[in-house]
């Protein structure tokens, strides 16, 4: 969060580049001399490792460099109309019971399917009492019925990503 001149908070976001990551999940790079400075990993014996390059200078392995060239500044915003996955927020969190589940049940039984069960509470208080591979089922369901669901609550790009999914289960 950072003060701006109005006095007002606004959230600075910021995430490593795509080329960053592989650099990482290669094995490419490793801690600095200190904690806020990155380097080259050195080769084992035979080794050949691709040079990295920092401002247009390619660095000796083991030489430190700032990793500020690998952030991406995000900007961050609310969305105009936000869609939110889950419908409901009322089952209990924290004191879910067998009972809360059926009075829950019972209280959207004329509701169709996604709708019925998308409450993120009720999810995370079902594994307690049906076994995660239900769990698992009942997801990539919901997942397909996402996908095919026309109603204007879900948008385009949710049924999109819900649909890939699902077809990949």
């Amino acid at each position: 969060m950072l003060d701006n001149d109005e006095g007002v908070l606004e959230p600075r976001a910021f995430q490593i580049s795509d080329q960053g990551i592989a650099m990482v999940r290669d094995g490419l790079l490793q801690l600095g001399s200190t904690a806020e400075f990155l380097a080259p990993r050195k080769g084992k014996s035979g080794e050949f490792l691709p040079s990295v390059l920092y401002k247009n200078k390619a660095l000796n392995p083991g030489e430190d460099f700032l990793p500020d060239e690998m952030l991406v500044k995000v900007i961050s915003m609310a969305p105009f109309s936000p869609t939110p996955l889950f419908v409901h927020r009322h089952f209990p969190l924290y004191s879910g019971s067998e009972e809360a589940l059926r009075s829950y049940l019972r209280m959207h039984k004329d509701e169709a399917y996604p709708g019925k069960i998308s409450d993120f509470a009720l999810f995370c208080f079902l594994p307690r009492i049906i076994g995660s591979e239900v769990i698992q089922m009942l997801w990539l369901m919901i997942l397909s019925c996402l996908a095919d669901y026309t109603s204007s609550q879900i948008c385009g790009a949710t049924r999109i990503h819900a649909r890939s999914i699902a077809d990949s289960a």
